[in-house]
């Protein structure tokens, strides 16, 4: 007989009894998503623990926990006795269906070289105990079973208990994704059991960086760019650079600076003990992300702009 069941579990009330000298062993429900279980090719959970054993005859109840939700399951009491399993007949039963949603949110992409997934989660069951979020992500899949055979995946830290009854935005980072290029991603959600929920598949094209600008000449010593590096527009303020280094970073310190040693807590290159205080090609944004013929100002060069009427 069959009682109450969740998205995850099942409940079965159980009669076994022996009408033969041999007593019985062990008893419980086999079960299985194919027809016909039987102890080889179905799963057994064992009933009545902590009863006393052997015994010719019990009742008892048996859950079988850790199922998908929304699916049917072929399950048959069994009864160990001599050795022998016995097997009684099959129940058709239905997990509850957990009554999630799953949404795959918008998509950003930065100059710093992160991508941020969002997604969002809701899951109408009360009896929800725990489940995993993350994203699927390819460059080369761009539908939802090509993204779940081959894309990447990104896991999500996140409380899950505050999706119930009430949707939950979550979101997870990828970095160091070549620019300019198109990615196909979407949410998911794992239950606990292993049933797997997805949101639609969308697409988000990383940050591109913008060309180089164009040389004004403004009367004055050298020819000066009409943005700043990284600026898409001259009202743009473009990147900005620590001295001697050519990425933008998302914080400033000394600790994160190219040419600062933090074992002599001092400054290996372009100090006034070197002399050099011109940036060499290598160290020039300008020059690395522009390319031939623009460059850094001099310190003189950049009065001479600031002097300018």
């Amino acid at each position: 007989e069959t009682d109450n069941s969740t998205y995850h579990s099942l409940s079965f009330s159980v009669k076994v009894s022996s009408s033969s000298q041999r007593a019985i062993s062990s008893a419980g429900v086999i079960y299985s998503v194919s027809e016909n279980p039987t102890e080889k090719t179905g799963t057994a959970e064992q009933g009545f623990p902590g009863m006393d054993l052997p015994l010719f005859s019990a009742s008892f109840d048996c859950v079988l926990s850790s199922l998908l939700p929304n699916t049917e399951y072929y399950c048959r009491p069994y009864a160990v006795s001599g050795g022998e399993y016995y097997l009684g007949d099959v129940v058709k039963k239905r997990t509850a269906d957990v009554g999630v949603q799953v949404n795959t949110l918008s998509a950003e992409s930065d100059y710093l070289g992160v991508t941020t997934f969002t997604g969002s989660f809701r899951i109408d069951d009360g009896d929800f105990v725990e489940a995993d979020a993350f994203f699927l992500y390819s460059s080369a899949e761009t539908t939802l079973d090509g993204l779940v055979a081959n894309g990447n995946r990104i896991s999500v830290e996140w409380n899950p208990d505050d999706a119930r009854y009430e949707t939950l935005e979550f979101s997870a980072s990828a970095e160091g994704l070549p620019e300019a290029t198109t990615y196909s991603y979407a949410a998911g959600v794992c239950l606990g059991g292993g049933a797997y929920y997805y949101g639609d598949v969308l697409t988000i094209t990383t940050y591109q960086e913008a060309p180089a600008g164009n040389a004004v000449n403004m009367g004055l010593s050298v020819l000066w760019a009409d943005r700043n590096v990284g600026a898409r527009a001259p009202e743009d303020p473009g990147f900005y650079f620590a001295w001697g280094e050519t990425a933008p970073k998302s914080t400033y310190t000394e600790d994160n600076y190219k040419y600062y040693d933090k074992e002599s807590k001092w400054y290996t290159k372009y100090t006034t003990d070197s002399g050099l205080t011109v940036l060499e090609p290598e160290d020039d944004a300008a020059a690395v992300r522009w390319g031939e013929g623009w460059r850094m100002p001099t310190r003189e060069e950049a009065q001479e702009l600031m002097a300018c009427e």
